[in-house]
């Protein structure tokens, strides 16, 4: 594949030259950028330690995520306890075959903590402004168009509810996305291929938007940037099938970056199977799935992709009313250019057709919309900018029998300049609409103090004043010994994930399948919270209460989410209580 795109489009690079602006006003733009990625981290970071502080984290996403990496360090490759206790799947791997795992355990290995996967996370997701900034620069041949476009992503209330749920691959998908699509849309696409790896090597889904950008740059292998600087009449002519699909696709394929798209394409789905292939067979890699002792083989079940025509008619008002806020977050910039949303339609069509958790606020699904969608507001805030360099400048042919799309007329039928009024019009009602924006993004976001403990998702569960006691529990969970078998509330689990034997009840009153503990094998200590006692067996709370079984070796009272209690099989000591 060629490392280089068209020369126009190699060499086009923005320049303030001609601009009317100083190189010191363009810097000053990017300079605001910096700050507000970094004030993103710091917010961000701060409210995820926050949440894992108040006990508002869980198994379900951030133990699994420690375990997994705990037990890779120690000899068993990705082990985890929850999808072994819902499913008998044993290994991480095999949930999500991403490679990218590989890295982040060499991650946790060097500092143990939720704050470090909570600062990579962080990190991932407001570095991915840098991209986007690029994007929206090269699109709309402004620096203040792309500082709006990567401060709208900044203050997507989706976004950060997304960044504080816990941890989850999902996050690096906004910057490997917006990477490898700035390099394409340059024309590098022997730099843009291996770009497109990093998503499809970190989540199953990576591949498949992947393979959605594919086929934009198919459909428009310049990236829309030169179809937005030529007449109507032209545009239509060089529309795919406007003379033929077949005559179409003859004149596309000499391009070379059509050729590079059909490429690309194939690359995905190779991508795709490859994962999946990996994780039936992590062998391959050396990730054999180990037990640890004492832990019985369960019969392993396929997830699967839970698509359904059944779950097409389950919540649907949920799922429309999701998707509408998604758009109206960014006041719809995307329909200002319709066709960068061909690279939703995987998504959207997915979330149509499987469970209604995809669609449900606060969680970390909205990584995922995220890029095309800030695609879109990218091409969107380009109708503000009309006089923006098309990035390339593959000259339009001339009209059939009307003036040279050069003249003073042909300008004036452009695509983004109906009308001076209009152009002037637009100018002026931009400031407005991206500050309404900014201010409704930080309104309803998780980190406004009014949202405080909301029931709009898990990411809105946070606390800017946590009790007292919570820091407590950090040493009630202390009082373990290392590598003990024990059972753990759900939101306690992250304060005992780097244990081979500790396993997870619910956040339900329902009880994991395949939980490896019953009335005749019971664990030696049970860690749980209050807040979720619905989630403890039956047969374990006649245990606790029989004082020649259980005793209480700590508790810690007036925690955010009430009381903490330590059961110790055997203990007739003491009862700890933070003093």
């Amino acid at each position: 594949m060629s490392q280089e795109g068209p020369p126009e489009v190699r060499d086009a690079k923005p320049s303030c030259r001609g601009s009317g602006k100083s190189w010191h006003e363009l810097h000053r733009y990017r300079l605001f950028l910096a700050v507000s990625v970094g004030a993103y981290f710091a917010v961000s970071l701060t409210l995820s330690w926050l949440r894992y502080e108040e006990l508002f984290t869980g198994n379900w996403d951030l133990g699994i995520f420690q375990q997994a990496f705990w037990a890779t360090a120690h000899g068993h490759p990705f082990y985890e306890a929850g999808d072994y206790e819902m499913s008998g799947i044993p290994s991480l791997f095999q949930v999500h075959p991403a490679l990218l795992l590989l890295g982040l355990e060499g991650v946790y290995a060097v500092d143990p903590s939720p704050l470090a996967l909570f600062a990579l996370q962080s990190l991932v997701v407001s570095t991915a402004a840098l991209p986007l900034y690029g994007i929206a620069r090269d699109v709309t041949g402004s620096e203040r168009g792309a500082l709006y476009a990567a401060l709208l992503y900044l203050l997507w209330p989706p976004l950060l509810a997304a960044n504080l749920y816990d941890f989850h691959l999902e996050s690096f998908l906004p910057l490997e996305l917006f990477g490898f699509f700035w390099l394409w849309l340059r024309g590098r696409y022997g730099w843009g291929a291996l770009a497109a790896l990093t998503p499809t090597f970190t989540l199953q889904a990576g591949p498949v938007l992947v393979a959605a950008a594919a086929v934009f740059f198919c459909l428009y292998p310049e990236g829309l940037r030169n179809v937005r600087s030529q007449p109507r009449r032209d545009r239509a002519r060089d529309h795919i099938g406007a003379q033929g699909l077949l005559t179409a696709l003859i004149r596309r394929g000499r391009e070379p970056a059509f050729r590079a798209s059909i490429l690309l394409l194939i690359e995905a789905f190779a991508s795709f199977l490859l994962l999946e292939y990996l994780g039936t067979h992590p062998s391959l890699l050396g990730l054999s799935p180990l037990l640890p002792s004492g832990v019985p083989p369960r019969p392993e079940v396929s997830q699967g992709l839970y698509v359904s025509l059944a779950h097409l008619g389950i919540d649907l008002p949920q799922k429309f009313g999701y998707w509408l806020a998604l758009y109206a977050l960014v006041g719809f910039l995307p329909f200002g250019e319709w066709r960068t949303q061909i690279m939703t339609l995987p998504w959207l069509g997915y979330t149509f057709v499987s469970y209604s958790v995809f669609t449900a606020g606060g969680n970390q699904y909205a990584f995922l919309p995220a890029f095309p969608i800030f695609l879109g507001v990218a091409y969107g805030l380009a109708r503000f900018f009309p006089h923006a360099h098309s990035g390339t400048t593959i000259p339009p042919a001339p009209s059939r029998g009307g003036p040279h799309p050069d003249s003073p007329k042909g300008e004036r039928r452009a695509f983004l300049v109906p009308s001076r009024f209009l152009q002037r019009s637009r100018g002026d009602l931009l400031p407005v609409l991206i500050v309404a924006l900014l201010l409704v993004g930080l309104a309803l976001g998780p980190a406004d103090p009014l949202w405080q403990g909301a029931s709009l998702g898990p990411g809105y569960e946070v606390s800017y004043q946590p009790a007292p006691s919570d820091a407590r529990v950090f040493h009630l969970a202390s009082l373990i010994p290392s590598n003990a078998s024990v059972l753990a509330s759900n939101n306690l689990f992250p304060y005992v994930a780097d244990d081979l034997h500790a396993f997870a009840l619910l956040w339900t009153p329902e009880i994991p399948p395949d939980l490896p503990f019953n009335a005749s094998h019971f664990p030696p200590y049970v860690f749980l919270c209050s807040s979720q006692g619905s989630s403890l067996p039956g047969w374990l709370a006649v245990l606790l209460a029989n004082a020649s079984v259980y005793g209480l070796r700590g508790q810690v009272t007036g925690t955010n989410q009430g009381t903490v209690s330590l059961f110790e099989q055997g203990y007739t000591g003491p009862v700890w209580e933070g003093d």
